[in-house]
């Protein structure tokens, strides 16, 4: 007879690791040496005398960022696990880790972009409580990108601002030299006046959008005839 094959999956829990490091210490006990200390590299870490390995970060992050779940609900799980770590000290982690890795590597990400000489831009309003005036204010996500055709070397940068004025483009792509794509936003055209080497092109898709609204609205006149 066959054998029977059937599958069943398993999830294993959260684990937790300590790291013990040792670094060891020499003192010299005679001649010029003497009372003289010699101590090991230690290892390099993400932020110094600090717990925080970059799988904990990681694994913060993704909960905090990707799965949309606050620093609190984060600190009650890790409870539950027998690991204290309070929410002010992962926000002090995020706060110093962005600014001393995440900064540089997003500076590093404009340049590769502003090196190209087609880019997109967009701005899509949200929320942010400590900049809301009154419950439906809005802040702005500007999103900065390279074209669908560089596959290889794809670019999206975020730039959270208050508002939407014309400046941030303009601050953003002071020294940019090509073809910035948008949408009709007035501010965008802007740039094309006060920036010479920039070239402003509207997206297919918002100048299709008018044409495909007037064929609706013909057609409703049409038929109400």
């Amino acid at each position: 007879m066959n054998t029977e094959t059937y599958k069943r999956l398993r999830h294993e829990p959260e684990s937790w690791t300590v790291e013990v490091h040792t670094v060891d210490v020499f003192v010299g006990t005679d001649g010029e040496h003497q009372d003289e200390f010699m101590r090991g590299d230690r290892p390099k870490d993400l932020l110094r005398n600090s717990i925080v390995t970059p799988s904990l970060l990681a694994s913060i992050l993704n909960v905090k960022y990707v799965n949309s779940a606050s620093l609190n609900r984060i600190e009650q799980e890790f409870e539950r696990n027998g690991v204290n770590i309070s929410r002010q000290t992962m926000s002090n982690w995020i706060i110093n880790c962005s600014q001393k890795y995440f900064l540089p590597f997003v500076e590093h990400m404009k340049k590769e972009l502003l090196s190209y000489p087609i880019t997109q831009c967009d701005e899509t309003p949200t929320q942010f409580i400590q900049d809301s005036t009154h419950p439906n204010s809005k802040c702005y996500m500007w999103v900065h990108r390279s074209r669908e055709l560089y596959s290889e070397h794809p670019v999206v940068v975020y730039e959270y601002q208050k508002g939407r004025d014309h400046h941030i483009p303009l601050e953003f792509y002071r020294n940019y030299k090509g073809v910035l794509v948008t949408d009709g936003f007035q501010q965008y055209h802007l740039l094309d006046k006060k920036l010479p080497d920039v070239t402003n092109a509207n997206c297919w898709a918002h100048a299709r959008r008018d044409f495909a609204d007037a064929i609706k609205a013909a057609e409703k006149n049409i038929h109400s005839l």
